[in-house]
């Protein structure tokens, strides 16, 4: 099926990646996947591992796996969480203002029981420009790969319930 949902764009100005999948599945059967972070292990090959609280202004912990195969941790502090439809977060380095991350996950309904799953991720701070080819490396790259990976167990969870 061609998929008009599925897009991969980098913007320059402001620095930003979207990565977009058509999922044929209801948008709550989505976000079951996407809160049940301990499951993650075993589906997600982009976040590894998230544990906190997922609430807006909860700090969470995120292990990350990179293009090249190196993970970091980041945490980043939650800024909405609206089941079914986003959840939003803001990652920094250690240092605020080096580099500086706001990534949302949207779910937008389609028609009846397909969305289309959405990551989207701007980038601030004064060291963007110098790692920009590297972080868009990762973000395509990881948030291709886990858009896969989520329409797969969303869609393979729903044959199963059937």
């Amino acid at each position: 099926m061609d998929d008009a949902c599925s897009v991969v764009h980098v913007a320059a100005k402001p620095r930003a990646i979207t990565v977009a999948i058509g999922i044929n599945a209801p948008p709550w059967a989505v976000w079951n996947v996407l809160a049940d972070w301990r499951a993650f292990s075993r589906w997600n090959p982009f976040i590894l591992r998230a544990e906190g609280n997922l609430e807006a202004g909860s700090q969470v912990r995120m292990r990350v796996r990179l293009h090249d195969g190196m993970h970091i941790n980041i945490r980043p502090m939650l800024l909405s969480v609206r089941p079914p439809e986003e959840i939003r977060w803001m990652g920094k380095l250690p240092v605020p203002g080096l580099v500086d991350g706001e990534h949302t996950l949207s779910i937008l309904p389609l028609e009846k029981n397909r969305v289309c799953f959405v990551q989207h991720e701007i980038y601030r701070g004064i060291l963007v420009p110098v790692l920009w080819f590297r972080l868009k490396q990762d973000a395509v790259q990881g948030f291709s790969a886990m858009n896969a990976a989520l329409k797969s167990r969303a869609e393979g969870l729903l044959l199963v319930a059937a």
